[in-house]
């Protein structure tokens, strides 16, 4: 499981501890990468971090593709 939430999102309560919470949630998930993205709103592809948002998915689906944990 990959999971972002906008440091900047006025749709959603966003703090560490939301996701800390979220993430424990998935005590059954074989990978888990669950972070507040800096510097972005809700939609974090038109963001100013959209390039580290996708590359952060590329690399976690790479990890699950060849083994490896999160």
């Amino acid at each position: 499981m990959h999971h972002r939430q906008g440091e900047f999102d006025h749709l959603w309560i966003t703090s560490q501890d939301e996701i800390d919470e979220y993430r424990a949630g998935f005590t059954s998930a074989a990978s888990m990468d669950a972070a507040l993205q800096l510097g972005s709103g809700h939609c974090i592809d038109f963001h100013l971090p959209s390039e580290e948002f996708q590359a952060s998915q590329l690399a976690f689906a790479q990890q699950c593709a060849t083994g490896a944990s999160a």
